[in-house]
């Protein structure tokens, strides 16, 4: 048995490696809202459920911390307080013992606007506030942990079934519901990965058998998607289905281009990528009922 502590533990990431290890784990899951946790681990004896303000409670060592806990945001205030709580995060970690800290980064860290295939070699350069405050995370969990006790996650945008406001969600349900799609731009190119994949990825890092060679790795599939090849799949996909419909393009120039390699997390730790884009789509189509 292992203890392993998850911050963010409402969120999606987490409820997935929440419902993986809590079996033959004693697990410490912090939240904001930990009454919503209470009630739903009520019958689990060996986890515990924690607000932030009750960090000082924790009296064991860890073998394990998921840092999930962030604000997808930009405005600068909340990510001013997740950059807070994450430093705290980091010294309790350090205060713990903890052997693993595995933090959720992201692929915001690099240029989203400049098309380059980022590796993790290149200079970070992100181009808004989210980018920034996740950059300073990675800092800050650098001067606080030794190199062999934590690893920056950086992952790619993550799509399927939970993620209904991702654009690829939003392209697909505005077809099944108007039987069009509506783009506006036609130049921007994406770079995301099916959910599933990512839990798979990160299950891999629960193993301190497995020595990481590396602090940073990127996650992702590797692929770029222009935003009207995204819809010309959702289109032939849904024809298959029976449905018909039209795309619609309004041009306008918007940059967007976000790419990075996952070459080094595969080749470390034999992993790839299961879910193609037709696979993603299918899936979210079925979860909308049709």
């Amino acid at each position: 048995m292992q203890n392993i502590l998850i911050t963010g533990a409402n969120g999606k990431i987490a409820t997935a490696i929440i419902s993986k290890y809590y079996e033959n784990n004693k697990l410490f899951l912090f939240s904001r809202d930990k009454e919503f946790l209470l009630q739903k681990y009520v019958k689990y004896p060996n986890i515990n459920c924690y607000s932030y303000e009750e960090m000082d409670k924790l009296n064991e060592n860890l073998d394990f911390v998921l840092h999930c806990a962030f604000n997808r945001s930009s405005n600068e205030n909340l990510l001013k307080a997740s950059v807070e709580l994450s430093t705290d995060i980091f010294k309790m970690a350090k205060i713990h013992n903890c052997k693993r800290f595995i933090n959720i980064s992201s692929q915001a860290v690099y240029d989203m606007v400049n098309s380059k295939f980022w590796t993790e070699e290149d200079e970070p350069k992100p181009t808004d506030l989210y980018g920034e405050a996740k950059l300073l995370c990675e800092q800050l969990l650098a001067q606080t942990l030794r190199e062999d006790q934590y690893i920056n996650i950086r992952l790619a945008s993550l799509t399927g079934v939970h993620y209904q406001q991702h654009v690829l969600s939003k392209l697909i349900i505005n077809a099944l519901h108007n039987r069009q799609i509506k783009i506006v731009g036609g130049k921007q190119n994406f770079s995301f990965m099916n959910f599933y994949d990512a839990i798979n990825a990160i299950n891999l890092l629960f193993n301190l058998n497995l020595r990481p060679e590396y602090n940073i790795y990127n996650i992702g599939n590797g692929k770029q998607y222009n935003i009207c090849d995204i819809a010309n799949v959702i289109k032939n996909i849904l024809s298959g289905y029976g449905k018909e419909v039209e795309i619609l393009l309004e041009e306008k120039d918007i940059n967007l281009n976000t790419q990075m390699s996952p070459v080094r997390f595969i080749k470390e730790f034999n992993w790839k990528p299961f879910f193609s884009l037709e696979d993603t789509i299918k899936q979210i189509i079925e979860q909308n009922n049709f």
